[in-house]
């Protein structure tokens, strides 16, 4: 994306007074002359950007045209830009490393400094002037920010090495000290179409693990982990067996243990793995996942999202890209996708009982999903 579309901003492009290297994020670089941070600060009172802290913007068209997902990140993006040493948490981490989350978050979640520090405040004090509220379009806020303290960390991975000094200087082996807490990481936030926008300090993926594992809501948490089974199979098996008893309660453990032990690397994207977890909440039969369906004369029809074979039932979680037209290069290739779905469920039809279908729409309001599984003749668990 062009990160300056407002001719206006080009003067302050052209002489170099705004910062580099943050996407379409704006703001006076070190040394600039007072006049460009006025002019940002006329810019917005304009309505042509948007505040996303002290000092800081992006243009307003640019900040409705992204998806919710990339506004969320330019957000984290540019409060890492204003508060350097702040450390994201729970889902903003997990957004942040790449993970797949059942949706965009509200809050921007920081890790607390102590452990009775918590608060919430806007990102900005006025993201958008008077003036571009006055003209009656719905803009997308900026997220919260929050912070929070949960006492979850995964402790560092000394790969023995105090318990061989102990051994080493004679002492016995159960006085080696535990680890301390695994250290942050720093990772680069980045736009879905690559644009990067600065580095941002984040919890460990091993913390992340505990962190939405224990959390209180077993849908959200099945989301992020059957994502992190997909990306880091051996690593985060191993994680979960070494770090599970670090979690401070009784409960948070047994959440963690319901939580990874349903994750599955099978599910192949965020849609599908929350519709894992409300099927099963549902109190429907667990399907089958990813199985090759063929036709009479077989060949394979593909592969399908969930198979109940007791009753010999399809089920596809249907995300709608493929009717995209933004997905497309042109008209003829979107209904060529749409032939080509519909060709492919007249075959699933041909060699199966029933196909259930659901989008969107229906995990936001699970009734349409129990509906439509309740129609098809899914069962329920015994």
């Amino acid at each position: 994306m062009d990160d300056a579309p407002d001719p206006r901003l080009a003067p302050l492009r052209h002489d170099g007074h705004l910062l580099p290297g943050h996407g379409p994020l704006l703001r006076a670089a070190p040394g600039a002359p007072t006049r460009a941070r006025k002019a940002l600060a006329r810019l917005w009172a304009q309505g042509v950007l948007v505040r996303l802290g002290a000092g800081l913007y992006v243009p307003l068209a640019h900040w409705c045209a992204l998806a919710p997902w990339d506004r969320y990140t330019l957000a984290c993006a540019g409060y890492a830009l204003l508060h350097p040493a702040a450390r994201f948490t729970g889902t903003t981490a997990a957004h942040l490393h790449g993970l797949p989350l059942a949706q965009t978050p509200p809050e921007i979640r920081l890790r607390s400094p102590a452990p009775g520090h918590r608060a919430r405040r806007p990102l900005a004090a006025s993201a958008f002037s008077d003036l571009a509220d006055a003209r009656g379009r719905r803009l997308p806020a900026p997220p919260a920010v929050r912070w929070t303290w949960n006492g979850v960390q995964a402790p560092a991975d000394d790969g023995g090495e105090l318990r061989r000094r102990r051994l080493a200087s004679g002492g016995p082996e159960g006085e080696a000290p535990p680890p301390g807490p695994l250290p942050p990481v720093t990772v680069e936030a980045a736009l879905s179409d690559g644009t990067l926008l600065g580095p941002v300090t984040v919890d460990a993926l091993p913390t992340v693990q505990l962190a939405l594992g224990s959390g209180p809501v077993f849908r959200e948490a099945v989301v992020p982990l059957d994502g992190l089974r997909r990306r880091l199979p051996g690593p985060s098996a191993a994680w979960a067996e070494r770090h599970a008893d670090r979690l401070p309660t009784r409960a948070a453990r047994e959440r963690f243990e319901r939580a990874w032990g349903f994750s599955d690397p099978r599910a192949e994207s965020a849609g599908e793995s929350l519709s894992r977890a409300l099927i099963h909440e549902l109190g429907f039969a667990a399907p089958h996942l990813q199985r090759t369906v063929f036709g009479r004369d077989g060949r394979a029809i593909g592969r399908t999202d969930f198979w109940w074979e007791e009753v010999d039932v399809v089920g596809e979680f249907d995300g709608i890209g493929k009717y995209d037209v933004d997905l497309h290069a042109s008209a003829a290739e979107r209904r060529q996708a749409i032939t080509r779905e519909k060709e492919r469920e007249v075959a699933l039809r041909r060699v199966c009982r029933d196909v259930a279908r659901w989008t969107w729409a229906d995990l936001r309001e699970p009734a349409g999903l129990e509906a439509e599984l309740v129609r098809a003749g899914v069962p329920r668990r015994r």
